[in-house]
């Protein structure tokens, strides 16, 4: 039998310190004892479960305000915490019903200062290294019809690995910048890209989507369910890590146009998407409560930008009916342009 370690004992001495803690009761290292991270909860969602706001809340709600509450790793968290503190300052706070406290807590999940405009502007991790390509040497197309103006253009191919994507601009752009880009996409995205098309006016049909959605739309680039995608001076105009942001939601458009058919929401195979939206509670964006098609978009986005990093399972956490939508389909042989 090994009596125990006393701290004169020359055996204690010869052994490493992190062996001797494992077991200090023993005169030899013993087997590791697993370690249980504990990890405190967030003040600002202890501070909202001491209210009896938090116990009226629907329980969906209640979910989505934990996860929101429970980040610490990705911008919209951060943001959510300091807003979250102050509500039980408000003035009334303390004489209002549980089920007004429960409402106000309810707008949290849709507050301007928690939730982003868009995930193209939101602090979101983009890839830093872009693969291999190139562009052919341009050949000249004269009097092409871009959308909303016709100019002089030239027609290229860029070659990424074994992809090879059609690219329209006018004279002279400089697409080395472009090709870069659009090489740092993820894989899952940049192969759904046929063609590109760097337009020399922003898109017309601005106004149009600005009434249909509501609210001031001025594209920076679209893509649709043939992989053609339009690059507006808008677009051009964005830093490098919005224009990538930008580029995952519009693929995101084009991944979801061929899984389930079109932009048409009525569709049953949209059905698995909405049901997903409901349950959720939560928006990525507030641009993508204009419509299931931006949602998924916005989804997509935000999945791919953050995969790899802790933030990721935080959204998943915050949007866990839409990610499983997302894991279900991308487990799926990738959709081709039809």
């Amino acid at each position: 039998m090994v009596s125990p370690i006393r701290a004169a004992s020359p055996a204690a001495a010869r052994l490493p310190v992190s062996e001797v803690e494992s077991n200090p009761s023993r005169g030899i290292a013993g087997p590791e004892r697993p370690r249980v991270e504990t990890r405190r909860k967030a003040p600002a969602l202890e501070t909202l479960e001491r209210t009896p706001g938090w116990k009226a809340l629907a329980p969906e709600v209640r979910r989505a305000l934990t996860a929101l509450l429970s980040g610490t790793s990705n911008p919209r968290s951060k943001r959510a915490a300091p807003v979250a503190m102050r509500q039980p300052s408000r003035p009334g706070w303390d004489t209002a019903s549980p089920q007004a406290q429960a409402k106000a807590l309810t707008e949290l999940l849709t507050h301007p200062d928690i939730t982003p405009p868009q995930m193209k502007t939101e602090d979101l991790p983009v890839p830093r290294q872009g693969v291999r390509h190139a562009l052919t040497a341009p050949v000249a197309e004269p009097a092409h019809q871009f959308h909303g103006a016709t100019v002089d253009a030239e027609r290229r191919t860029l070659l990424i690995g074994d992809q090879k994507i059609d690219v329209v601009a006018p004279q002279g752009t400089d697409l080395a910048r472009v090709a870069n880009l659009v090489s740092r996409l993820p894989p899952e995205l940049r192969k759904q890209l046929t063609a590109i098309s760097v337009n020399p006016v922003r898109n017309p049909d601005d106004e149009f989507w600005s009434k249909k959605y509501g609210q001031p739309v001025m594209a920076g680039m679209s893509c649709g369910a043939q992989g053609l995608l339009t690059i507006y001076p808008h677009g051009l105009s964005q830093t490098d890590d919005v224009f990538i942001r930008n580029l995952a939601h519009e693929t995101g458009h084009t991944l979801s146009m061929r899984w389930w058919g079109g932009a048409d929401i009525s569709k049953p195979s949209w059905s698995k998407w909405k049901d997903a939206m409901v349950a959720d509670v939560a928006s990525p964006s507030r641009y993508a409560t204009a419509s299931p098609v931006e949602d998924v978009a916005e989804a997509i986005s935000t999945y791919f930008m953050t995969k790899g990093t802790r933030a990721f399972d935080e959204y998943r956490a915050m949007f866990p009916n839409r990610f499983a939508v997302l894991d279900e389909m991308l487990s799926r042989p990738m959709a081709k342009a039809a």
